[in-house]
C-alpha cells in the first residue's frame, strides 16, 4: 500500500512539472513570436494574397492593383496612407485600396503616391488626358531635383531621402496634376567587423567594418570596447592594446544593427599573438607598401632590437616570416637581406642552401670573408 502511495506522489509530481513546463513554453512563444495577419481588400477584381507577419516585422509594398475605369492612390489603414517603409506590424489589419475614377477632363496619372529608395528609378504613368490635348503638350517638373529628376516621358529618378511633387501641366497651364513620391534611404541590413582578433601592449591594430548592402544611403557606425582600461578603440576602428586581457568590440550602424568581435591582448613577443603558418604573406614586405626594399630590412632589425614605434602587427610579422619556420627571428634579417643582395631568386627561403651563385657579387677565395685570401680559406 506505501509502495503504491509513493508511485502516486512521484507520478503527480512528474505531472506537475510537465504542466508547468508546457505552460511556461507556451508563454514564451506567445511572447516572443507573436504573428498578426495583414490582409488586402483591393476593391476590384484584382486578388492580392494575405501575409502572416511576426511581431515588429514590417511588410513590403505589394503590386498595385488594377481596376477598370479607376487610378490607384493607395493603400489606407483607418482612412490613413499606410506607410510601408516606417510601420512596423503590431496588431492585425486590413489595408484597402483607394481608387480615383478616370475623369476625361482632367490629366489622370497612374500614382498619386509613389515611394522609390535612393538611386531607384520609377516611372508615372498617363492614364488619360482631356480631350484635344497630346502627350506632347505635357511639362513635367520636380518640386525638388536635389531629391528626384523626371523627364519628358515621367520617368523618375531618386537621388536622396527626401519627398517631392512631380507636377504635369499642358503647355497653356489649363490642366494640371500632381503625384507625391517619397524617396527612402537604404537601410543598413548587418554589419560585421573585420580585422585581426589580437594586439600586443601598446600597438594598434585597425578593424574595419563590412556593411550590407553596400550601397546602404548613411553607413556612418560607431565603435565601443567593453573595456577601454584593456583596450581602447577609436572612432577609426583603431584598436590599441593598453594591458593584457580581452575586451569584446562592438559595431553599431546608425539604424541599430550590431556585430561584436573579440579582442586578445597579449604581451609583447607573445608566441600567443599570432598564428604565422595561418595567415597568407607578401614576404619581405614588412612595412607593407608594395614592394621589399632595404626599408624593411630595417624595420625588422629595429622591431626585433625592441626600437619603440616599430612593433609588428600579425600582417607584417608574417610578411617578416622569411624563411615560413611559424617565427620572426635573426635568421629571418639574414634571409631578407641576402634576398636583397639577389643571393635568392624568390622568398621564402625554406632552404638555405639553395643560392643562385650566378647573381651573387664573389671575392673569390675568400672563403671566410675575413678580407683576404689565404691558407684559412683553404682549410
Amino acid at each position: 500500500m506505501r509502495k503504491n502511495k509513493k508511485i502516486l506522489i512521484i507520478i503527480s509530481i512528474i505531472v506537475a512539472v510537465l504542466v508547468v513546463a508546457i505552460a511556461l513554453l507556451i508563454v514564451t512563444r506567445s511572447k516572443g513570436n507573436k504573428e498578426y495577419k495583414v490582409e488586402f481588400d483591393t476593391k476590384s477584381q484584382s486578388e492580392i494574397s494575405d501575409l502572416v507577419v511576426k511581431e515588429n516585422e514590417k511588410i513590403v509594398e505589394p503590386s498595385t492593383p488594377t481596376k477598370e475605369g479607376y487610378v490607384f492612390v493607395g493603400w489606407y489603414n483607418n482612412g490613413e496612407l499606410f506607410d510601408f517603409n516606417n510601420t512596423e506590424i503590431t496588431q492585425d489589419m486590413v489595408l484597402e485600396a483607394k481608387w480615383e475614377e478616370i475623369d476625361d477632363t482632367k490629366i489622370m496619372l497612374n500614382v498619386k503616391n509613389l515611394t522609390l529608395s535612393v538611386n531607384e528609378q520609377g516611372i508615372i504613368k498617363i492614364l488619360s488626358l482631356p480631350k484635344g490635348v497630346k502627350t506632347e503638350d505635357l511639362v513635367w517638373t520636380s518640386s525638388d531635383s536635389n531629391i528626384l529628376i523626371v523627364d519628358e516621358n515621367g520617368n523618375i529618378g531618386a537621388l536622396k531621402e527626401g519627398t517631392a511633387i512631380i507636377t504635369v501641366t499642358t503647355k497653356d497651364e489649363k490642366y494640371t496634376t500632381t503625384c507625391e513620391v517619397k524617396v527612402m534611404p537604404i537601410e543598413v541590413s548587418k554589419v560585421a567587423i573585420e580585422g585581426e582578433s589580437s594586439v600586443t601592449i601598446g600597438s594598434i591594430i585597425k578593424l574595419t567594418p563590412n556593411i550590407t548592402p553596400s550601397n546602404a544611403t548613411n553607413k556612418k557606425v560607431t565603435w565601443k570596447s567593453s573595456n577601454p582600461s584593456v583596450a581602447t578603440i577609436d572612432a577609426n576602428g583603431n584598436v590599441k592594446g593598453i594591458k593584457e586581457g580581452t575586451v569584446t568590440i562592438t559595431l553599431t550602424s546608425e539604424n541599430g544593427k550590431t556585430s561584436s568581435k573579440i579582442i586578445k591582448i597579449v604581451a609583447k613577443n607573445s608566441s600567443e599573438q599570432c598564428d604565422l603558418t595561418k595567415i597568407k604573406a607578401t614576404y619581405g614586405d614588412i612595412n607593407k607598401d608594395g614592394k621589399v626594399d632595404t626599408l624593411d630590412a630595417t624595420t625588422l632589425e629595429h622591431h626585433l632590437a625592441g626600437w619603440s614605434g616599430y612593433e609588428l602587427d600579425c600582417q607584417a610579422k608574417a610578411n617578416a616570416d622569411v624563411n615560413a619556420d611559424g617565427k620572426v627571428d635573426e635568421i629571418d634579417i639574414v634571409i631578407l637581406k641576402r634576398y636583397l643582395e639577389h643571393w635568392y631568386n624568390s622568398l621564402p627561403v625554406k632552404d638555405e642552401s639553395k643560392c643562385d651563385l650566378t647573381k651573387i657579387k664573389a671575392t673569390y677565395g675568400d672563403i671566410n670573408k675575413d678580407g683576404k685570401v689565404d691558407t684559412l680559406d683553404a682549410t
